[in-house]
């Protein structure tokens, strides 16, 4: 089965493992990853928030997203939504990033 950008990039992002392409990849690498490629396709920020992506994406069709007109949420985001790992896992990314934003130094100062 070929996926689209999107596809992959939603995969990324609830955290699945792409067969060989991503095997060693952990699972904050792979949300990352996602989260990057979402960025790139969508030219916009949700940071890890999975129902704002999929909203952006069905409204956009960027990078092939398909989920069109069907209501409801898809089961892999639902399933990373109710995944306590996942859930630890994005805040663990999110307090990360807090911290390499706080670390930076302003450009004119």
């Amino acid at each position: 089965m070929r996926l689209t950008p999107a596809q992959v990039a939603i995969r990324l992002i609830t955290g699945e493992s792409l067969r060989m392409a991503t095997r060693d990849m952990t699972k904050a690498q792979r949300i990352r990853e996602g989260h990057r490629m979402l960025v790139r396709i969508c030219h916009c920020d949700h940071g890890y928030d999975l129902l704002a992506w999929h909203k952006e994406l069905r409204k956009s069709n960027a990078g092939g997203y398909n989920w069109g007109g069907r209501e409801g949420i898809p089961d892999r985001i639902q399933n990373a939504l109710d995944d306590s790992n996942w859930r630890e896992t994005v805040a663990e990314l999110k307090r990360v990033d807090a911290e390499r934003m706080a670390r930076r130094k302003p450009k004119n100062a």
